[in-house]
């Protein structure tokens, strides 16, 4: 009977221990898988869009995020030199989840294609506000054709997220390189009757090249003159005036009137004129030969065609014709830059050229 007992107690003892290793193998298995999960599981955050951020300075960025390191791109371009020479934009590294106790990235830029021809450091650094910050500030030296590309590591980890760096040339000034018109004052010119004048622009970029350019314009004319209907008649002797339905007219609903063609190829816009000033207008006229008698409608009131009882018009007219002024608004749609041309009617145009005497014989 005792060695039955001694051998009953011995078994217990052993399944005891074969539990017991069990127990601490299972535990084992569990602590592997945990400590073989990422960092920070099962914390669940929203991962970041990845589209490109829409910027209106010269380098824009197209980000490109992981679900553990987000980037993004200050908006604005910072001058660093007074003369443009160069500019920075400063990006912002989120490392996630926003728990996590290393915080720490490094930053690295180099050309997106792999090339190492040129040092793309010539062209653009990354500079991080400290060791490891997750805020650096880019700098731009001179524009560049290649896209480049800014790479964000998690020293923990090694997560990563990036940029890709473009250079547009957006134009930072806008300029009038030359015209083919006299100057009137500041982008101000004189035209005549049946005329053709022209404009270029000059847009630069930061710094100082050709910048990309997207030029539209509109029209429109500053100044109101008075109209009316006039009957010119001659019975006996002179021709005897007359003005009805006369009103002060604002002159933009006439530009097409007086400016028949506007067009922009390039950066050069071309202007041409019909065949009327303001002081000779008139929409339309006819004849009468029995009188003989001479009807004009929407005419421009002047003193060339007095009357008693247009006194007051005609003076208003004639000192209204040194400050009427028709426009044309040049916009840059890349940049908003834009430059508004006041163009104004006058006598003393070149209008022709003639050499005499037109043959020598010598």
């Amino acid at each position: 009977m005792n060695d039955f007992n001694k051998h009953v107690k011995s078994d217990t003892i052993k399944w005891i221990v074969v539990f017991t290793l069990l127990i601490v193998l299972m535990a084992g298995m569990v602590a592997s898988i945990l400590l073989a999960l990422p960092e920070g599981e099962p914390v669940e955050e929203e991962p970041l869009d990845e589209k490109p951020v829409e910027v209106t300075a010269d380098v824009s960025a197209e980000i490109f995020n992981s679900e553990r390191v987000s980037l993004a791109m200050a908006a604005e371009a910072m001058p660093l030199a007074a003369d443009g020479a160069t500019f920075t934009k400063t990006l912002y590294a989120s490392v996630l989840p926003s728990t996590a106790q290393n915080q720490k990235v490094d930053w690295t830029v180099a050309w997106a294609d792999g090339s190492t021809d040129t040092d793309v450091e010539e062209y653009i650094t990354v500079t991080p506000s400290a060791d490891g910050s997750t805020t650096a500030t880019l700098t731009c030296y001179q524009p560049f054709s290649k896209d480049i590309i800014v790479v964000v590591t998690t020293r923990e980890g090694g997560f990563k997220a990036s940029c890709v760096c473009k250079y547009s040339g957006i134009a930072k000034t806008m300029n009038i390189a030359s015209s083919s018109m006299s100057s009137a004052g500041t982008d101000t010119y004189n035209i005549g009757t049946s005329y053709t004048g022209t404009i270029t622009f000059d847009l630069k970029g930061s710094f100082g090249e050709a910048a990309s350019t997207k030029l539209s314009y509109t029209t429109g004319a500053e100044g109101s003159l008075y109209f009316g209907k006039l009957v010119s008649s001659r019975a006996t002797g002179s021709f005897v005036n007359t003005w009805s339905d006369v009103t002060l007219k604002d002159l933009d609903g006439y530009f097409s009137k007086f400016i028949t063609s506007v067009s922009l190829s390039g950066t050069t816009l071309t202007i041409k004129t019909g065949f009327h000033s303001p002081s000779t207008y008139y929409e339309k006229s006819t004849y009468e030969q029995w009188g003989p008698t001479w009807t004009y409608t929407d005419r421009v009131v002047t003193s060339s065609y007095s009357a008693s009882n247009v006194t007051s018009q005609i003076s208003a007219n004639e000192k209204a014709f040194d400050s009427c002024y028709f426009w044309v608004k040049v916009t840059d749609s890349n940049s908003g830059l834009n430059k508004t041309i006041k163009l104004k009617f006058s006598d003393n145009v070149v209008t022709g050229v003639s050499v005499s005497p037109e043959m020598i014989t010598i």
